[in-house]
């Protein structure tokens, strides 16, 4: 029997991020198991008390670097924003204020089977 999940985002803790797909005007965070979660609003970078956003010059390289980390914590803040924590204390955050978003969705997640939206 399977248990449920204490949040959404639980199922990718533990699942090491295999792809960054950059699309059009969205990015697609994969993760081992057939987990993506596709971030409308542009997420951040945080690496070693640096934050680096969209535009910036390390923006791509300082995603991509995430690929093969293992998240450690991945949480969704009410109104405020999802964080996800991976094992070397590098962080991909992800604004859910109304201001910050592009769309109806800040993101979205998926397995195939399931959706959730923020």
């Amino acid at each position: 029997m399977r248990v449920p999940s204490k949040t959404p985002l639980e199922p990718i803790v533990g699942k090491p991020l295999a792809a960054v797909i950059f699309i059009m005007d969205y990015i697609q965070l994969q993760f081992d198991g057939g987990l993506i979660l596709t971030a409308v609003t542009l997420p951040t970078v945080e690496v070693a008390g640096r934050v680096v956003s969209f535009g910036e010059q390390e923006y791509r390289d300082e995603l991509c670097a995430r690929i093969g980390k293992v998240p450690t914590d991945a949480t969704a803040r009410g109104g405020e924003e999802i964080k996800i924590v991976f094992s070397d204390g590098s962080k991909v955050s992800i604004s859910l204020r109304p201001e910050d978003r592009r769309g109806a969705e800040a993101a979205i997640l998926g397995d195939g089977s399931r959706t959730w939206t923020r």
